[in-house]
C-alpha cells in the first residue's frame, strides 16, 4: 500500500505528473504481488472468475508489445 504521494515520489506515473493527472490518482494505491490479486468481486463478479488477471509491475506486464497497420 502506497499513498499518492509515495507512488508519485517513486516514479510509478512517470518522472513528472501533472496537476491534472495528480487529481484522478486514488488517495492509496494497493499493489498485489506473488501470485496474490485484488479482486472486486462485488463490482465484477464474471471478470473475478476469470483465470488470468493483468496489471502487474513485472517487465512482462510493462513491455506489452503494439502492432499498427495501416492500409
Amino acid at each position: 500500500m502506497l499513498t499518492r504521494a509515495e507512488a508519485i515520489d517513486n516514479g510509478w506515473f512517470g518522472p513528472t505528473v501533472s496537476p491534472a493527472a495528480t487529481e484522478r490518482i486514488g488517495d492509496v494505491i494497493a499493489i498485489a504481488r506473488g501470485s496474490s490479486a485484488l479482486i472486486r468481486t462485488g463490482a465484477e463478479p464474471l471478470q473475478s472468475m476469470l483465470i488470468g488477471h493483468h496489471g502487474s509491475l513485472t517487465s512482462a506486464e510493462l513491455h506489452v508489445p503494439l502492432l499498427v497497420f495501416r492500409g
